[in-house]
């Protein structure tokens, strides 16, 4: 049973790690069909041949952005009460991700804070690596987290194999 981590639980400086995964061209193809980003940076190798910065056709940020958003539930939103997305703040595409790249994040709580009487917000820092460690991406993402003793019924998450 996941999600008995309420905001009272989580102390600024907390470190976490998320699993790697690798980008693929699959990928690419499905983000730009699903967000309509076909520039060329991310679609045409000739053109980024000639590019100052990228080298091939590269990963667009949307992706890295919900690759980080997949680390951040893998290692922290499961143990969460009741998360929900408030936002993200200081978004960096630092380094160009290509087809092949394996990424992880290292998260850290960074701030928190009082909403309500039933809501905390937790902010937690993640910094996305390549497999050569290179950092690739910064961002904040904002968590609304039920607070101890709130009046809100969280729902508990149960998986098929465990239903």
């Amino acid at each position: 049973m996941a999600g008995d981590r309420c905001y009272e639980n989580y102390e600024i400086g907390e470190q976490h790690h998320s699993r790697a995964r690798t980008t693929t061209d699959a990928d690419i193809r499905m983000i730009i069909g699903a967000a309509a980003c076909d520039h060329p940076n991310h679609t045409d190798a000739v053109f980024t041949a000639n590019h100052p910065i990228f080298r091939a056709p590269c990963t667009p940020g949307v992706l890295v952005l919900s690759m980080a958003d997949g680390f951040f539930i893998d290692a922290m939103s499961m143990n969460m009460r009741l998360p929900l997305s408030y936002g993200y703040d200081r978004v960096r595409f630092l380094k160009p991700v290509y087809p092949g790249d394996t990424l992880r994040a290292d998260l850290e709580v960074v701030a928190k804070r009082v909403k309500n009487n039933d809501w905390g917000i937790v902010d937690v820092q993640l910094e996305v690596l390549n497999q050569d460690d290179v950092l690739v991406a910064v961002l904040v993402h904002k968590l609304l987290v039920l607070r101890r003793g709130s009046s809100i019924e969280a729902p508990r998450y149960q998986s098929e194999a465990t239903a």
